[in-house]
């Protein structure tokens, strides 16, 4: 009696549960990806002020530098990325620097 109580109730309580949760489960689907990456992405360093990125384009590493104040809506590699810069505080003393790759 007591294994039905420690283990085999315990497990009937759960398939219950997981049955009526399945039940209120929508239709799956299915998804689909095809392609491959070409080209990896962007390196990124900094240096005194200034951003530096080094793209890999037709098989060759290109590298563009910019002031760190000059980087807001700038396209580096135009057919690359886009970069981006916010101020996340007043001072202006840290800010956040995003790539969108195209």
């Amino acid at each position: 009696m007591r294994l039905f109580h420690a283990f085999v109730l315990p497990v009937a309580c759960f398939c219950i549960m997981s049955s009526a949760y399945a039940g209120t489960q929508l239709a799956g689907g299915a998804i689909h990806f095809r392609g491959a990456i070409v080209e990896g992405g962007c390196e990124t360093h900094t240096q005194n002020q200034n951003l530096r990125l080094s793209c890999l384009q037709d098989n060759k590493m290109q590298t563009q530098q910019i002031h760190i104040t000059d980087v807001t809506g700038q396209s580096l590699f135009p057919q690359v990325a886009q970069v981006q810069m916010r101020y996340l505080d007043a001072q202006q003393s840290r800010a956040e620097v995003t790539i969108t790759y195209n």
